[in-house]
This record gives structure tokens, sequence and C-alpha cells, in this order.
């Protein structure tokens, strides 16, 4: 999809991806971080099968790893035309998703909002300002990169602090 985007680029475009919160839960780790960049390669599969070992959430954690070593990957290659691309990973958002989640898990969203320094949830704005911001000239030294906005959360939980 990026490489298809990429053909219509032009000098000052900028290409915004999204991610999640949950693709820095991964820690970089340069055999499976080079098996998500080239997972045309031979043993690619297997090698990131044998961190995930199943598990769906694992598995949602490494491809949205795998979007942010896109973005790093295609820095340079955007660059060539002075386009840019980024990646966005948001927090629980008070989505349809996120208000469902919260009532089939109140408990999980509150310890999340509870860990959350901001003490909230994310907006749908909150997102959106930040986009905006990219992808106007005021960020024109921003590519290669994702931005967390997650409220501070990953910080917590990374740390496991609260």
């Amino acid at each position: 999809m990026v490489d298809a985007f990429y053909d219509l680029a032009t000098e000052n475009s900028v290409a915004v991806l999204l991610s999640s919160m949950m693709g820095h839960d991964v820690s970089p780790n340069a055999e499976y971080d080079k098996a998500l960049m080239n997972p045309q390669e031979s043993g690619s599969f297997e090698t990131v099968s044998q961190f995930v070992g199943g598990s769906s959430d694992v598995m949602y954690n490494f491809a949205k790893r795998g979007v942010h070593l896109l973005t790093q990957k295609n820095a340079n290659k955007w660059g060539h035309k002075r386009a840019r691309i980024v990646s966005v990973s948001p927090g629980v958002i008070e989505t349809p998703m996120a208000l469902k989640a919260a009532e089939e898990h109140p408990e999980r969203m509150e310890m999340i909002k509870k860990a959350t320094p901001l003490q909230r949830n994310g907006k749908p704005e909150d997102i959106a300002d930040v986009v905006h911001f990219l992808v106007s000239d005021k960020a024109r030294f921003i590519t290669g990169t994702d931005i967390l906005v997650d409220g501070g959360v990953m910080l917590n939980i990374k740390t496991n602090k609260s």
C-alpha cells in the first residue's frame, strides 16, 4: 500500500500511517525487526512466529511494530521526492470500539485510564489535531518516525508505574 501511494507522491506530500500504542510494547530486537521489515524473505514468517507464539494480542503488537518499521524503512525513499512519511500511534481513544470494550471490560479500561498520567482517555480530536499538524508545513522536518499520542500511558505500562 505504501508503495502504491509513493508513486503518487510529489514534493511536500505526506503519508500518515495509523498504528497503535501497542507497537511500542514490543521491545526492539534485530532478528524480528529484520523479519518484519522483509516479510517476503525466506524464513521471516517462522522468525516472527517464534516470538508471537500463537497469541493474537502479541501478534497485534508485532503488526503495529511493523508499521513503525515500515515508516522508518521508507523515510529515505520518500525523502528523495522531498515527501515525508510518518505514523501515528493512538492510545485509548473514545471511539465506538473503545466504548464497547469499556462496557465489556470496565475494570481493564479503568486500569488503563488510571495508568494514564492525564487521567483520561483520548478523544478523536486529539488524534485529528496531531495528524493536522503532521500534514502541515509546521511539521516539515518530521519524517520516518512514529508519534505516540497516548496521554503518557505507555510510559507507565513499560515501567509498571501508575
